[in-house]
């Protein structure tokens, strides 16, 4: 009786230890530090909607994968995010400090065509480190896309030039970035003229290109030797845009840092472009700092914006920043140019208009910056028929609405930001994602848009596992507890009927 007595007790210790490490050990989501294999299971080459969703961290290598290797441009396709994703533990301040090395290193998408939304999701934990690089972030460059609805937070990015959270560079057809945040560390040692560093965008190259909606809360640095004597142009959101049409930043924050040699903008580094109205800043709140390295006497900076030598134009259009502003500079030589909301470089630039104006703290803070930000869309102050854009805080300074959860529970909060997102109390219940919340409708394994009610064209299924069925460790272990449990019980049976035989 007593050995009977024992063998079900160790049984019984048996299947907890099963069942917690099949339910705990292995959870739905739980990042991992082992190295990530791609994964392109989620891609069907024969979708007719031409729409698929990643959910993990090897679905995102899968992307880069299938572009970076020529496989599948992604034209006309629209790939969504469809959960957090975490590509590596740990801290982009260790990884910046050198202190830590991650276990994945991020390829940068190079030649992706489609439309890329984030509906509203997170991706944390990107690294990238190779000074001799140039286009990095999560895509290496646009053309002819729409990035939306993504956060790029808690990531590492250092290279030679044109660096972005979502893109290095911008060009061939126009492209859009929209309702986007990052808190990302972007760093670039420049070995040759022009860094070309945005906290969201590297460089944009073509007109057209709209940069709406984003929050930059991380810090953008460009060092080079003092001999060397480059211009790093770097800004807040966008480093350099040029071309001969114009493009648009509209509806961004700024509350980072932005540091670098010379021509530096806290919203565009450089203005560049040669179309009518140049490039167009509207509508941006500038509350971060800036510092610039250079200690001779060609040195430009902005508030908001450099406007670049013979032919460069820009328009800056109800722009608004501290009157507390003052950049951080070398010596006293530039005592009284430390506040200018635009360097015209040479006083040979165009601005074509500058409706800029300097506010104070208590004038931007709560219900008092609806009235202060004049053309600004607030909850309950339409201005143009759209959607609300900003939100205001309690006893802080206005936020965007669509990133305003994000930024206060999912940025990783670093110390080089002046403003803790971490800290903001906002006044709103919005979820993150605009009209499209994260899992709103879209539930896990039934927004396999690869699924046809009709039979496809071709001879190959057009099928998609749910998600919840994708196989994977995790799923394989939780299988085996199952499966095990049920054998001990029959094992437990058995003795039970022979202690009564």
């Amino acid at each position: 009786m007593k050995k009977t007595v024992k063998l079900l007790s160790l049984i019984m210790a048996m299947i907890v230890m099963l069942g917690t490490f099949g339910v705990v050990a292995f959870a739905d989501g739980e990042a991992s530090t082992a190295t990530i294999t791609p994964d392109t299971s989620w891609y069907l080459k024969n979708s007719k909607t031409k729409t698929a969703t990643l959910r993990d961290a090897a679905d995102l290598a899968g992307l880069a994968k299938l572009v970076n290797d020529q496989e599948e441009f992604f034209l006309d396709w629209t790939i969504k995010l469809g959960a957090d994703i975490v590509y590596n533990e740990g801290k982009a301040s260790d990884w910046a400090a050198g202190t830590s090395t991650p276990a994945n290193v991020w390829t940068p998408i190079s030649d992706f065509f489609g439309t890329f939304d984030g509906q509203g999701y997170v991706i944390s934990g990107l690294y990238f480190n190779d000074m001799t690089a140039s286009g990095v972030g999560l895509f290496a460059g646009l053309d002819g896309v729409t990035v939306k609805n993504v956060s790029i937070v808690n990531s590492y990015f250092a290279a030679g030039k044109q660096i972005g959270a979502i893109a290095g560079v911008s060009k061939g057809v126009s492209n859009t970035v929209s309702n986007c945040y990052s808190d990302a560390i972007i760093y670039a040692d420049v070995s040759s003229n022009n860094g070309y560093l945005g906290g969201i965008l590297g460089r944009n190259m073509v007109s057209g290109t709209v940069v709406e909606n984003c929050w930059f809360a991380g810090s953008v640095k460009a060092e080079c030797d003092d001999n060397q004597n480059w211009a790093t142009k770097i800004g807040g959101i966008v480093g350099q845009s040029e071309g001969d049409a114009s493009s648009t930043i509209k509806n961004c924050l700024v509350t980072g840092t932005v540091e670098g040699q010379n021509q530096v903008g806290g919203i565009l580094g450089v203005a560049n472009e040669t179309g009518e109205a140049g490039s167009i800043v509207e509508n941006c709140l500038m509350l971060g700092e800036i510092t610039v390295t250079r200690n001779n006497p060609s040195l430009f900076f902005g508030q908001f914006a450099c406007v670049w030598k013979d032919g460069g134009k820009i328009t800056l259009n109800k722009c608004y920043g501290l009157d507390t502003y003052t950049a951080n500079v070398p010596g006293e030589r530039f005592t009284g140019e430390k506040t200018k909301t635009i360097w015209n470089v040479n006083d040979t630039g165009v601005i074509v208009a500058d409706t800029s104006v300097k506010v104070t703290s208590a004038n931007i803070t709560g219900d008092a910056a609806k009235t202060t930000l004049v053309g600004f869309d607030f909850d309950g102050v339409d201005t143009d028929g759209t959607e609300d854009i900003w939100l205001t805080v309690t006893d802080g300074t206005p936020v965007l609405k669509d990133l305003a959860t994000i930024a206060s529970t999912k940025a990783s909060g670093q110390a080089e930001a002046p403003v803790d997102p971490s800290e903001l109390e906002v006044e709103s219940d919005e979820q993150p994602g605009g009209d499209e919340q994260p899992g709103g409708d879209e539930q896990s394994g039934g927004d396999n848009e690869n699924d046809e009610t009709k039979a496809p064209e071709t001879d190959a299924p057009e099928t998609e596992a749910p998600a919840e069925e994708k196989k994977g460790c995790g799923g394989t272990i939780a299988g085996m507890s199952v499966a095990a449990i049920a054998m001990i019980g029959a094992a437990c049976g058995m003795i039970a009927k022979k202690k009564e035989d």
